[in-house]
C-alpha cells in the first residue's frame, strides 16, 4: 500500500490549511486540529511519530482526511500568509527521557523561517488550544523555556535548551 514519508513531505509545498475547533469534547475539554492541503492534493496533519511513513493512503485514509480538511474552518489571512504558499524545510520531532514525546505534536520549519505546532487538548480557559506560529527565535526561546529536547528529521537529536 502507498504511503506518506516524512522524507516526501520534506520539500512539500502547503497549498491551504484549515483547522477544526472543537469547544467541548467528549471528556469536557477544547479540541484543536489542523489540516494541510498539499501541492500535490494530499491532506496531512501534524505528524507525531518520528516513523518513516507519516500516512498509509488506504481509500478510508484519504476520504478520512479530505472529509476533515473540507469540514476545516479557514485559517485567519495573517496565518495564511505565513504558511500557505511555503515549502516544508524540516520536522523537528519533541523528546522526553529518549522517548518521543506523544504528548505533544511536531513543530514543522517552514521556508520562510517560520516554525509551526499546534495544541491539541486542554481544559477551557486553561490551556493555549491553537495552531502556534512562531519566528525562529521566538521557536528557540519557547525551546528553552519548555526544556524541550527536539530531534529533527534531517539531523541528529538536538537539544536546543542548552544554547547560550
Amino acid at each position: 500500500m502507498k504511503s506518506i514519508t516524512l522524507k516526501e513531505l520534506i520539500g512539500s509545498i502547503i497549498e491551504n490549511a484549515r483547522y477544526i475547533y472543537i469547544a467541548a469534547n467528549e471528556h469536557g475539554l477544547q479540541e484543536f486540529h489542523s489540516y494541510f492541503m498539499l501541492e500535490q492534493g494530499a491532506v496531512i496533519e501534524f505528524p507525531v511519530y518520528d516513523d518513516e511513513c507519516l500516512m498509509e493512503l488506504s481509500p478510508e485514509n484519504i476520504n478520512y482526511m479530505k472529509q476533515r480538511f473540507n469540514n476545516g474552518n479557514d485559517l485567519q489571512k495573517i496565518e495564511k500568509a505565513f504558511i500557505e504558499g511555503q515549502k516544508i524545510e524540516d520536522i523537528y520531532f519533541i523528546y522526553e527521557n529518549g522517548e518521543i514525546d506523544f504528548s505533544n505534536r511536531a513543530y514543522i520549519k517552514l521556508s520562510n523561517n517560520t516554525f509551526i505546532t499546534e495544541q491539541n487538548f486542554g481544559p477551557i480557559g486553561v490551556t493555549e488550544i491553537d495552531l502556534l506560529i512562531f519566528t525562529e527565535l521566538e521557536w528557540i526561546e519557547r525551546v528553552k523555556r519548555l526544556q524541550q529536547n527536539v530531534k529533527s528529521y534531517l539531523k541528529d537529536v538536538v537539544s536546543i535548551s542548552n544554547i547560550s
